[in-house]
């Protein structure tokens, strides 16, 4: 098959991250592999939707692989002319966000002739944080969303322990707070997340000080090889509460509970109806808080922790 990666762009791909273990695997699987940048997409006076892209070839390791794609020339190819299109961008990192957004319109245009992983118009209903307000109450914490300073106040001394607050579109975490009403900074908190949109609020679930559990998600079921379930527990480290390894979070094998399974099959219809394919949990406790659905990751440390070939099993579903 002609299999097309979209990317924030070229430079950004590192031999750690799970989209370049995917690019090699699909590669090594006798696919023929392409990458294009957000920003070499465009649309022709014909209508046509094309791409600036390079084609990766497999080599000895990713690395490698990943070093011929930055020395190869790039080709204008016509979308359409992909027998699929894998989305492995992350908004929240790419300068021009509104650009990423007309790309994912884009390519909606072509969802009818190829398919394209996660659908685009189902990224732009679900990759926002408030999607998940759209989910059962009972599978996710106390949350609102609001840029109404008054509200945030109100909300964070309604809790008996504290709140956090968020940016609704954020990575990493970045711009998280953990918040009570005596906090002396809490207006300047507000006043700082508001610069960048609306503000989630969210109860401060008592089972984070054991972190998070990212749980991959494929065609809404939780993603298990012969008993395996793709479940990574992120610990917290010294003093900060958030878990992210981005901010020095330390990660272990994690666990699926009955509650998280419940969980998922809760949301699987919604998943679904946005054509949403592959997400990552993100449970605290057995309540979720976040709900990836771009470059979801973590399969490098769930093959190394399970034992399993999690990669080659999800693209032999999605290709």
């Amino acid at each position: 098959m002609k299999v097309g990666f979209l990317v924030n762009d070229f430079k950004t791909i590192k031999p750690s991250q799970t989209t370049a273990e995917f690019m090699q695997k699909a590669g090594e699987l006798g696919n023929d592999v392409f990458v294009f940048p957000v920003a070499g997409v465009s649309v022709d006076e014909d209508g046509q939707i094309s791409c600036l892209a390079r084609q990766s070839t497999v080599k000895e390791t990713v690395s490698s692989s990943l070093e011929h794609l930055s020395a190869s020339n790039e080709v204008r190819l016509q979308v359409c002319d992909f027998d699929r299109v894998l989305i492995r961008t992350n908004p929240g990192r790419f300068e021009w966000p509104q650009v990423h957004d007309d790309v994912l319109a884009m390519l909606a245009t072509v969802e009818d002739k190829v398919p394209v992983i996660n659908s685009p118009l189902g990224l732009r209903v679900t990759s926002t944080k408030f999607f998940l307000t759209q989910l059962p109450d009972w599978t996710r914490p106390r949350t609102i969303v609001t840029s109404d300073p008054k509200q945030l106040e109100a909300f964070v001394a309604s809790e008996d322990q504290a709140a956090v607050l968020k940016p609704v579109r954020g990575t990493r975490g970045e711009g998280v707070f953990k918040v009570t009403s005596a906090d002396p900074n809490l207006k300047a908190i507000i006043e700082t997340l508001r610069q960048s949109g609306m503000i989630m609020a969210q109860s401060f679930v008592p089972d984070a000080v054991n972190g998070d559990t990212r749980v991959v998600v494929l065609d809404g079921e939780p993603l298990t090889i012969d008993g395996a379930t793709l479940a990574i527990n992120r610990l917290p480290t010294g003093s900060d509460f958030r878990s992210n390894i981005h901010v020095g979070g330390r990660a272990q094998p994690g666990v699926l509970t009955d509650g998280m399974r419940r969980v998922v099959a809760a949301c699987a219809p919604l998943l679904k109806e946005n054509g949403i394919r592959l997400a990552g949990f993100d449970f605290l406790g057995d309540v979720v808080c976040e709900i990836n659905v771009y470059s979801t990751g973590g399969f490098g440390d769930g093959e190394k922790f399970f034992n399993r070939h999690f990669t080659a099993h999800v693209l032999d579903r999605l290709l």
